[in-house]
């Protein structure tokens, strides 16, 4: 049974998002749908951003008036994303105030963060008090593997009080603490909770890697003909995207039939054009990434192997 989650979503067409473009409302903002599991692990992977499921209290037709609103305004609204007073926890509230029944207490809320938003939910019983799901990101399960290691072993953990202590030791100090915990199917949970946190510590890496050749990219643009071109030829295809009709002309309101959604080839088809540009500008950003981080990463993969083999000799 797939799943699938209804979100507004600003449309960044930066390689960072500049603060002052999210005040000011230069970022549109429109109704997406993704698949479930696809935007948690782009969430807890990419991002490090925790999700939490929460269920929402509403009757059936609620619900069917939410979606319904929901998949209305997918083909017709189109708005500026404001970090402040126009974000996804604002548009969320709005839509819940629409469908709850009028007076109710949840419209007087003015909430426009997201936690802020759970709160108030909360308190008028419109979720549970506890998420049904959590996924935490790699930061959240690296500090749950520190505190599986402080119970399985004190002696262990006080040789470092944190991640970066442990990142910090020489790999000779580390592998004899990573054989000796593997030494036993006793101590296994901690040679485990080792492993992680050096796999976390690779994507980190990585995550660097693009994160600085992003930035080396753009103080470089105006000096590179290559990179300038294809910034321009990524920008104009953004551009296509946001500007293309999707419905005929004939369309007035409501959920459009197959027939007046004209313009979604258009839009696949740049889409299709726009992955093939990123994947040609992270090719190219990658002469600009610094060697040291290159090494890190290179001696990371190697070490994360070992790991992983020892792991998987004593299983």
């Amino acid at each position: 049974k797939r799943r699938i989650v209804s979100s507004f979503k600003g449309f960044v067409d930066d390689t960072y998002v500049k603060s002052f473009k999210g005040l000011t409302g230069d970022y549109k903002s429109f109704p997406q749908f993704y698949n479930f599991q696809h935007l948690v692990e782009k969430y807890t992977k990419n991002e490090y951003r925790d999700v939490l499921v929460y269920k929402l209290n509403l009757n059936k037709d609620q619900i069917r008036s939410l979606f319904q609103q929901f998949v209305e305004m997918f083909w017709t609204y189109r708005s500026s994303y404001h970090f402040l007073n126009n974000n996804c926890a604002v548009e969320l509230r709005n839509l819940l105030k629409a469908i709850l029944p009028f007076p109710h207490p949840f419209w007087n809320s003015i909430a426009s963060t997201p936690t802020r938003l759970v709160e108030e939910l909360k308190l008028f019983q419109l979720i549970d008090k506890e998420p049904s799901e959590s996924h935490l990101s790699l930061f959240g399960e690296v500090q749950n593997a520190f505190e599986q290691l402080k119970l399985l072993s004190p002696q262990v953990y006080e040789k470092f009080k944190s991640e970066e202590e442990y990142l910090s030791l020489p790999t000779t100090v580390k592998e004899q603490l990573f054989l000796r915990a593997s030494s036993s199917h006793k101590n296994l949970l901690i040679a485990k909770s080792l492993f992680l946190i050096e796999q976390e510590y690779f994507i980190y890496l990585l995550k660097m890697k693009i994160d600085v050749g992003s930035k080396e990219v753009q103080d470089k643009i105006d000096r590179d003909e290559e990179l300038k071109g294809l910034y321009l030829d990524i920008a104009s295809i953004k551009h296509q995207i946001l500007t293309t009709d999707i419905l005929r002309s004939d369309y007035r309101f409501g959920i459009p039939k197959a027939d007046q959604v004209t313009g979604l080839p258009m839009i696949y088809a740049l889409g299709q054009n726009l992955s093939q540009k990123k994947a040609e500008l992270t090719i190219l950003a990658e002469k600009y990434v610094d060697s040291g981080i290159m090494s890190k990463i290179s001696e990371q993969k190697e070490w994360i192997r070992f790991l992983r083999n020892t792991v998987s000799r004593r299983e």
